[in-house]
């Protein structure tokens, strides 16, 4: 039953494909002496049938007949005792996978749990503000909903998108950009989501890179660069929820910075990666209060060549579809809200 009420309509050809995959995994978890077996079982009923069927035509048919029969009721058998090992073996996957689907729904569950703990503790909060001073009151200016608690299939969902996008970017500027020299390892994507827990030092929000959502990045100096909302093209993009390009420009020393009005700050420059020299950011919207909203930032960055401004702005709509379903797959976590609420004297 669904919760509406209505009946799961199951079709046949959902429920032998099923059976299926369920018979598949049980033979790859049979034990080997069972495997065994039905393999001794085959010899013999084999040897059998063709020895019979030999003293057959020499016209000793008792002894063909008996050893015929015998090689049935080997192989018989092995039939037998193969069903039911392999039917136990298939319930046994059968229970496991309703178990595993019973541990997704209760880990959803607690997400849901916490995201609402979340949210009543900064209602409470807000109250306990409001009810500080008879003369002010709280103003939202600012508020976004963004992807609480993440679980390991989550990420590994969400990987799984974001290679896909680095494999069409690195196949679209190679066919693009035929005079630079463009490889796949220079080709970087990731993925900014977010982190709510520094709204307790000050900031609404700092945005990071779990490490699940990074490519080509391991042992880069700036794998674990965050930055707060409106600085840097990943925090502007956050804010605006429109996507941004940043090119670094050289320096009359031969070294490649960007400019300064992406508002980096020294730490932002002494992490970057030494060869970047470009940055696609682009936000993974959803509608939030009618209005797309970005829920987090997908950046595609390059070292050591540097594509056109052009080149970057088609490498943006040709990856406009794999973003759009990122953002389908995001829009389906659990969500929390964060805020920015002014204190506004009243007047009178």
């Amino acid at each position: 039953m669904t919760d509406d009420g209505k009946e799961e309509q199951i079709s046949t050809k959902d429920t032998t494909a099923a059976v299926v995959k369920l018979t598949v995994e049980a033979f790859k978890h049979l034990p080997r002496e069972q495997i065994s077996f039905a393999f001794i079982a085959a010899l013999v009923t084999l040897f059998s049938v063709s020895t019979g069927f030999a003293f057959l035509a020499a016209g000793h048919e008792a002894f063909g007949f008996a050893l015929i029969v015998l090689g049935m009721i080997v192989i018989l058998c092995a039939l037998f005792l193969g069903y039911r090992v392999i039917s136990k073996l298939i319930y046994v996957r059968a229970d496991l996978v309703v178990l595993q689907n019973e541990s997704r729904k209760s880990e959803l569950q607690i997400q849901k749990i916490h995201s609402e703990q979340q949210l009543l503790i900064a209602q409470t909060q807000a109250k306990q503000l409001t009810g500080t001073s008879a003369n002010k009151n709280l103003r939202v200016s600012w508020s976004r909903k963004v992807p609480g608690m993440l679980l390991p299939q989550d990420f590994a969902q969400l990987r799984t998108l974001l290679d896909n996008i680095q494999k069409e970017s690195f196949l679209f500027l190679l066919n693009r950009c035929a005079n630079l020299d463009v490889k796949r390892e220079l080709i970087r994507t990731n993925i900014f989501l977010p982190d709510v827990q520094d709204a307790q030092k000050g900031d609404v929000c700092s945005l990071g890179m779990p490490r699940e959502l990074r490519i080509n990045m391991s042992g880069n100096p700036d794998e674990t660069i965050t930055f707060r909302p409106g600085v840097g093209a990943t925090g502007r993009v956050f804010v605006e929820s429109e996507p941004r390009i940043a090119f670094t420009e050289e320096e009359k020393d031969g070294s490649e910075h960007f400019d300064e009005t992406w508002e980096l700050t020294h730490i932002h420059k002494a992490m970057l990666h030494p060869d970047l020299r470009w940055v696609l950011s682009i936000p993974i919207l959803t509608q939030q209060d009618g209005v797309p909203k970005a829920i987090g930032v997908l950046n595609i960055d390059g070292l050591k060549f540097k594509p056109s401004k052009d080149d970057l702005e088609l490498l943006a709509a040709a990856v406009t579809d794999q973003v759009r379903e990122l953002a389908i797959t995001m829009e389906k976590l659990p969500m929390v809200r964060v805020l920015i609420a002014l204190e506004d004297p009243v007047n009178g």
